[in-house]
C-alpha cells in the first residue's frame, strides 16, 4: 500500500486496485463486478459482491467500502445475507483492512 495514501483519503477505486495487485501476486483468479447495467439480464446481479475470489483451498466474496461515509444499498445487504445462508465467505473489506494487512492474511487462505 502507498504510504502516502491516508485510508481516509482512499477511494474505493484505489482499494480495489491494491486488491488486485495483491490477487495478482497470489495468483488467484478475481472477477470484478463493476456495473450491473452492462448486463442485460441484471435482475440479479444488481448488489452482487465487488469481487469473486477464487483460489486453490477456496473462493470468496468481497464488497468493498471506503472507510467512511458509505452506505449498503437493500440489494447489497440481500446478497450478503443470501450468500452467508448458503454458507459462502461473504465479507466487507475496507481500506483499515489493507493498512492492518486483514487483506493479505484473507487472500493468503485461498492459497493454503
Amino acid at each position: 500500500m502507498d504510504v502516502g495514501v491516508s485510508i481516509w483519503k482512499m477511494t474505493e477505486a484505489e482499494l480495489l486496485a491494491e486488491v488486485i495487485s495483491l490477487c495478482e501476486q497470489r495468483k488467484i483468479w478475481w472477477v470484478h463486478i463493476d456495473t450491473p447495467f452492462h448486463n442485460k439480464r441484471r435482475q440479479n446481479i444488481i448488489g452482487f459482491p465487488d469481487l469473486f475470489l477464487c483460489g486453490t483451498a477456496g473462493i470468496m466474496f468481497r464488497e468493498l467500502k471506503k472507510q467512511q461515509g458509505w452506505k449498503s444499498s437493500p440489494k447489497q445487504t440481500d446478497w450478503k445475507y443470501r450468500l452467508k445462508v448458503a454458507r459462502q465467505n461473504w465479507d466487507l473489506w475496507q481500506p483499515r483492512d489493507l493498512e492492518s494487512g486483514r487483506i493479505g492474511r484473507e487472500l493468503d487462505s485461498l492459497c493454503s
